[in-house]
Formats: C-alpha cells, sequence, structure tokens
C-alpha cells in the first residue's frame, strides 16, 4: 500500500466522519424544533407586548372578562401620577421608572400590591392596592 493511498483512506474516513457529524447535528435541531410548540398569542395581549409574556400572563382590559380567581398570575398595567415629577416608582420593592409612570407588572390576583413614590427630596408616599385584572391607578 503506498503513501497515496492511504492518505486518501484517511481523507476518505475523514469525510465520512465529518458527514456523519453534520447529519447528527441536523438532526438533534429538527428533533428540538419540532419537538417544541410555540406559545399561542392571547386575543386581549396587546401587539407591543412579547409573545411569551401574552401567552403566560394576560393583559386584559378593564371590564372585559371575569375577575381572575385568587392567587392567579395576571398581568396588569399600572398608572402612576402621585408626587413630583421624575420621582422613582417602586412596584413590591422593585423600581419600574418614574413618574409619570405608565407600564405593566405581574402580581397574583386578589393580593396586596405595595407601591412606593420615592422624590428625590422630601417624604416617600406609600399606597396598598389590591391586585385585579385592569389598570391600577395612583393618582
Amino acid at each position: 500500500m503506498s503513501l497515496l493511498s492511504s492518505v486518501q483512506s484517511l481523507a476518505s474516513y475523514g469525510r465520512f466522519f465529518a458527514v456523519s457529524c453534520v447529519l447528527t447535528a441536523a438532526l438533534r435541531v429538527a428533533i428540538v424544533s419540532f419537538g417544541a410548540t410555540p406559545p399561542a398569542p392571547a386575543a386581549s395581549a396587546s401587539a407591543s407586548a412579547p409573545a411569551l409574556l401574552s401567552a403566560e400572563i394576560p393583559i386584559l382590559a378593564s371590564g372585559s372578562a371575569a375577575p381572575a380567581p385568587r392567587g392567579k398570575a395576571v398581568r396588569v398595567r399600572v398608572s402612576i401620577t402621585a408626587g413630583p415629577d421624575r420621582s422613582d416608582v417602586y412596584v413590591d420593592g422593585s423600581k419600574l421608572g418614574q413618574v409619570p409612570f405608565v407600564g405593566d407588572t405581574s402580581c397574583r390576583a386578589g393580593e396586596p400590591i405595595s407601591i412606593e413614590v420615592v422624590p428625590k427630596t422630601g417624604n416617600k408616599l406609600k399606597f396598598q392596592r389590591t391586585c385585579e385584572v385592569g389598570t391600577i391607578r395612583v393618582e
């Protein structure tokens, strides 16, 4: 057996190994992609909300549906205009933004929500609201 024939056989084995690796990887990707199902879009979710959030925690307009069962995770709109402009807004200890604030947060239906408005100077304002589907307003 000459050197050339041994190199050709090694090259042949190398190509076979490379092709089998590529096919194995492609098969794994195909299995994973066909096995995963995309989340179904919620009918009442806003168009700007990510599909994953809208599938897990729907955003419902006020009065559009029956109240959620107590303890169920819901996504609610929060509108805060209380306090001086540019005051920090905290909901359940997490900073969401600054006054005036309009945004979304998640909570459990029927449970209390703690809202704090912290101005740059002066005393902070504390509000307690109950989590319910719709919009929570603090004015």
